[in-house]
């Protein structure tokens, strides 16, 4: 399925995502050896060519791909779905990168589905889809080899600070070579809290030594681990304070400053209300937040779209206060505030924060990278829908558009469904891609769980009671947004919350 936009860049839909499709094969250095087998050079991968034309349960295509020999290389396997996903080309028929000889048919990968051992994951290539069904069904196969141009997959990482006084906050930076882009991060910070966040910030509440583990796996399958202690004396943490719920135990010095992240805090250096745990320090140059968070009223409609409404208003114009023509930072801060208060009558009230330079909104240079995040509905029934998520962000994509339109601008659209797996896909690619002299525009509209310090955005796979392990947390979500090599990075989100 494709959508477009205005002349904006074309993605691809999968499970109610529109995702950045990953480069094509052909895009990074395709070679034909003319013995069956493809290299693409970029990923450092062998592909086959070809497929044998016999469909096989997806035991036997394992063993296929184990059992073949081809081009005198013995060590093929069955890829990984992030990998064979990169094979797709929704632009051709069959969908998949010219250089391929296979028919528009289902094709086994090696990805399990997390809680259902009776099923895997394929693609088609006659749709271009991503699909999940019984290990016992029959489809093609097609096998893949790690080639000998790739560099090793090697991992290392930093903690800043290693050690202090509790409640101690620790930001982790990892240094990633090698392997086959993307990476997938998965952290154990070993006091019962994990993150699949790039450059996650961790709050220590109690003493010891944490031997913190980092797990890489690439778009190839290669995993390699790294770890390192973390040391929260005995003395120091005896000595230390629960911070109140709405306070956090990190502050903006610990980190230089910077971009925050959290619940309702103590107003900020202009006087205004905003969130008090620190996610960044100077990174990037322009970092601008807006939260609205709102108690569920019993029996009451779901209300979503006041940040959606004030954003569009505001780059219409409204919010340009000196009438330049430009809306920045500074004046969408201001206006979004404002706007909220006056669309909810006075009930409601934004907490905003603004960090670093202000700029124009829309980028004159680089690309706009605009994710568009909606949740609609769920899988749970006990979360109750909100069909307004949807109408949400189409309103602040057409803003987008009308206002910051050309090739330069990227969507990433959630607008019905989003699962944690389908947007740690999309947070990787932003990983990937963002560069110095882009800005990063985040947008959510949906449920949140849990207190201002723990506080987890409800996905479409989000489960009772386990919200803290089928959701996604905030913090970490900003503190991912705030660590982006972005011109500037903009994130305003607005959640009702469940009890």
């Amino acid at each position: 399925m494709k959508k477009t936009c205005r002349g904006m860049r074309t993605f691809l839909a999968l499970g109610g995502l529109v995702l950045l499709a990953p480069p094509a094969l052909g895009q990074e250095g395709l070679v034909d050896h003319g013995d069956g087998t493809l290299t693409d050079a970029g990923r450092g991968i062998m592909w086959q060519k070809q497929d044998d034309h016999l469909e096989r349960s997806w035991k036997e295509a394992a063993r296929y791909c184990e059992a073949l020999e081809l081009a005198g290389h013995k060590d093929w396997r069955l890829p990984p779905i992030s990998l064979l996903e990169t094979v797709l080309d929704p632009e051709r028929s069959p969908a998949v990168v010219a250089g391929f000889a296979v028919k528009p048919a289902y094709y086994w990968s090696a990805s399990e589905i997390r809680g259902d051992e009776k099923s895997a994951q394929c693609v088609h290539f006659g749709y271009g889809n991503t699909y999940a069904f019984g290990k016992e069904s029959a489809y093609s196969v097609l096998c893949v080899r790690d080639a000998s141009t790739a560099e090793p997959l090697t991992a290392t990482f930093g903690a800043s600070p290693g050690d202090g006084e509790a409640p101690l906050a620790v930001r982790f930076a990892p240094e990633v070579s090698g392997g086959a882009l993307p990476y997938f991060y998965e952290w154990d910070f070993r006091d019962g809290e994990t993150s699949s966040i790039a450059h996650p910030v961790h709050v220590y509440q109690e003493s010891g030594t944490y031997e913190v583990a980092l797990t890489i796996s690439d778009s190839a399958g290669a995993i390699v681990s790294a770890s390192q202690a973390v040391t929260v004396p005995v003395e120091a943490a005896a000595a230390a304070v629960e911070p109140k719920e709405s306070q956090s135990p990190q502050t903006p010095a610990e980190f230089g400053g910077g971009p925050t992240a959290g619940g309702q805090g103590d107003p900020g250096p202009g006087g205004e209300g905003g969130p008090t745990a620190t996610v960044s320090s100077g990174v990037p140059a322009s970092y601008l937040e807006v939260i609205l968070d709102r108690q569920r009223r019993a029996g009451g409609a779901i209300r979503i779209g006041y940040l959606a409404h004030a954003f569009a208003n505001g780059m219409k114009g409204d919010a340009d206060w000196n009438k330049d023509g430009a809306v920045t930072t500074s004046e969408l801060r201001n206006y979004l505030s404002m706007a909220v208060a006056s669309l909810s009558s006075g009930q409601e009230q934004a907490a905003a924060r603004l960090a670093g330079e202000d700029a124009a909104v829309c980028a004159p240079v680089g690309r706009t990278y605009a994710v568009l995040l909606g949740v609609s509905s769920h899988a749970d029934p006990a979360y109750a829908a909100s069909p307004q998520a949807r109408e949400s962000v189409e309103m602040v994509k057409d803003a987008i558009a009308g206002q910051c339109g050309g090739e330069s601008v990227l969507f990433v659209v959630a607008a019905e469904l989003a699962d944690r797996e389908g947007l740690m896909k999309v947070l990787e690619i932003l990983a990937t891609e963002v560069g110095t002299q882009d800005t990063v525009l985040f947008y959510h509209s949906g449920l949140a769980a849990g207190g201002p310090e723990a506080r987890s955005l409800l996905l479409l796979d989000t489960r009772r009671p386990m919200e803290r392990l089928t959701s996604l947390s905030r913090a970490d979500l900003l503190a991912f947004l705030g660590g982006l090599p972005a011109r500037q990075t903009i994130v305003f989100m607005e959640t009702d919350l469940v009890p």
